[in-house]
C-alpha cells in the first residue's frame, strides 16, 4: 500500500511542477537502441516445468522527451518510454503440437536529468527515474498449420500481466555533432516493485503475489538526440 501511495505522490508532484519549472524554448527528443538485462529468473523457475526458459538478455528500445528547466541551465525534466521482449519456443512438450512463451516489458518513466558540459562538444551527466512498468506473459500452444481454414481455430492462448512501480537512475555521455544534434550513450539500473497480483485481463489471479514480486533491470544503449 505504501508503494502505491508513494508512486501516486511522486507522479502528482512531477506533473504539477512541470508548468512552473520548464523552459518553453528548450526541448529534447532522444531515441535509443541497446541491451537490457531483466532479472526474471524467478518466473523462469515456474516456466521450467513446462520446458520454457525465457531469455533475460534482450534488445531494448527507448524514446525520451525532455524539457529544459528554467531555474537551472542543463537541467531537464521529462518522460521516457521503453520496450523490450523475450521469447522461447518448445516443440517437444506434446508432439507434434508447438508451444511458445513471450514476455513483454513496457515502461513509462518520469525523468529528472542533469548534463554537465566538459567542453563545446562533450557533456556527461545523469538522472533519476521513477514511473511504472507493465510486464505481460503470453503462452501459446498450437498445431502445425496445413490448411488456411484452420488458422483462426488452431491452438490455445493465455495472457497475464502485472504492473510494477519503477525507481532507478542513469548516467549519460553526450557528444554534440551540431547545435541541434548529439550522439548519446546511456546506462542505468531500474528496480521494479510489483503492485498487487498478476491479472488475467482485470481479474486477480489468486496466490500469484509472490511470483516475480520484484526484479532488477540494467541497460546500456546508444542513440541520437535532437534539440529544439
Amino acid at each position: 500500500m505504501r508503494n502505491k501511495l508513494l508512486s501516486i505522490v511522486l507522479v502528482v508532484v512531477f506533473v504539477f511542477s512541470l508548468p512552473i519549472v520548464v523552459s518553453a524554448s528548450d526541448y529534447v527528443y532522444k531515441g535509443h537502441v541497446g541491451y537490457i538485462y531483466n532479472g526474471i529468473g524467478s518466473i523462469n523457475q515456474e516456466l521450467n516445468t513446462l520446458g520454457f526458459e525465457l531469455s533475460q538478455h534482450n534488445a531494448y528500445f527507448e524514446n525520451t522527451f525532455l524539457f529544459g528547466a528554467a531555474a537551472l541551465p542543463n537541467l531537464y525534466l521529462g518522460v521516457k518510454s521503453n520496450f523490450s521482449f523475450s521469447f522461447d519456443k518448445d516443440e517437444t512438450i506434446v508432439s507434434p503440437e508447438r508451444s511458445q512463451a513471450i514476455m513483454r516489458h513496457f515502461s513509462l518513466i518520469f525523468v529528472v536529468e542533469y548534463n554537465h558540459p566538459l567542453n563545446e562538444k562533450l557533456s556527461i551527466g545523469g538522472g533519476f527515474d521513477t514511473g511504472f512498468n507493465k510486464l505481460s506473459l503470453t503462452l501459446r500452444q498450437y498445431d502445425p498449420v496445413d490448411d488456411f481454414e484452420n488458422v483462426l481455430s488452431n491452438g490455445n492462448y493465455a495472457s497475464i500481466w502485472r504492473p510494477y512501480y519503477v525507481v532507478g537512475g542513469h548516467v549519460n555521455a553526450l557528444y554534440n555533432v551540431s547545435t541541434n544534434m548529439s550522439l548519446n550513450f546511456t546506462g542505468g539500473v531500474l528496480f521494479n516493485i510489483g503492485i498487487g497480483q498478476w491479472l488475467d485481463a482485470f481479474a486477480k489471479i489468486d496466490g500469484s503475489n509472490a511470483i516475480l514480486s520484484n526484479f532488477i533491470s540494467a541497460y546500456a544503449s546508444l542513440g541520437v538526440g535532437f534539440y529544439f
